[in-house]
């Protein structure tokens, strides 16, 4: 490949009626599975499985601190090894990159998928554009057309996010979808006597696929209220009560999620904690717009403190 698979964007809430996505004709809003990310690259001109490339959300199986074992046992498939290697065939020789979540066993939400991790896709990129779920846009003169996401799922014989909508960006309809069953599992006949299998969220795509100004594929996420990350609030209510709406346990599973992508969850009990809190800090600065009004209004130590506080408080769940 010209290039290594890119990471796939971190992707933005959904803002209903304020969401870019509401300039679009039509949308599919997939499952949010909850699993651990992977990507796959296959160069145009691969004809070794030793050729093929995978990794996680951060690091690539070759890179320093990789350490998630579970991804590079999916290219121990023969069957699969052999159809990655036919897709220049249906690519017309183009690069490819897929991007998916190993779920099931052991992986974040566990068993609700099945006994064994296996790979589902979410997205894909030919040749360096993003491919739709189901639509195509027409081409250039002289530009092959691209695939869908459907038809390379095909090809691998890898299943696809459950598709749970397709229409028009209705706020109202694509909010009904959070709060249902997880559509992955039942379809695979999972059952899990007393336990909740509500999924995590949908994601909300283009199809055709499109793209933001900064190059992103048009794509948000709607969680339910329970797997959230951040709620808004007022910003006089202080430190304390922001900490208690951006640090939750959610928050914290990714960021141990994170870290172990990074090779970086290693150490006792407290180092772990240490790497958590800072991993909280850095991501609530990066993704949590209220974070910067809060600094001005109550101080950097006393919002950073409150921070470190709450995630601490909560650490010990996410370490168990």
């Amino acid at each position: 490949m010209s290039a290594l698979p890119a990471r796939f964007p971190k992707i933005p809430s959904y803002r209903g009626a304020a969401d870019p996505l509401q300039c679009v004709q039509r949308v599919v809003a997939t499952e949010k599975l909850d699993g651990t990310n992977a990507r796959l690259g296959v160069p145009a001109d691969a004809t070794r499985p030793d050729q093929l490339l995978v990794g996680g959300r951060n690091k690539m199986s070759f890179e320093a601190g990789f350490s998630q074992p579970e991804l590079t046992r999916l290219l121990e498939d023969a069957g699969l090894q052999a159809r990655l290697l036919a897709l220049p065939q249906l690519t017309q020789a183009r690069d490819v990159a897929l991007y998916g979540e190993v779920c099931g066993g052991r992986i974040q939400g566990g068993a609700m998928y099945g006994r064994q991790p296996h790979l589902v896709l979410f997205a894909a990129t030919v040749g360096g554009a993003w491919v739709g779920y189901s639509r195509v846009v027409q081409p250039p003169p002289d530009t092959p057309a691209l695939p869908t996401l459907e038809q390379l799922g095909a090809h691998l014989r890898l299943p696809l996010a459950p598709r749970l909508y397709e229409g028009p960006p209705d706020p109202a309809a694509l909010a009904e979808l959070v709060d249902q069953p997880s559509a992955y599992s039942q379809a695979r006949g999972v059952e899990l006597r007393g336990a909740d299998i509500t999924h995590e969220g949908v994601v909300i795509w283009s199809d055709p696929a499109l793209r933001d100004p900064w190059g992103a594929p048009l794509v948000a996420k709607l969680k339910h209220p329970r797997r959230r990350e951040y709620s808004p609030g007022r910003v006089e209510a202080g430190p304390e009560d922001f900490a208690a709406r951006a640090v939750t346990g959610e928050r914290l599973r990714h960021a141990r999620q994170h870290l172990e992508a990074d090779g970086r969850w290693t150490g006792d009990r407290e180092a772990k904690t240490t790497a958590l809190i800072k991993r909280v800090l850095r991501d609530i600065s990066k993704e949590v717009h209220e974070y910067a009004e809060q600094l001005r209004v109550h101080g950097k130590r006393d919002v950073r403190a409150a921070i470190k506080t709450r995630a601490r408080t909560l650490a010990p769940a996410v370490l168990d």
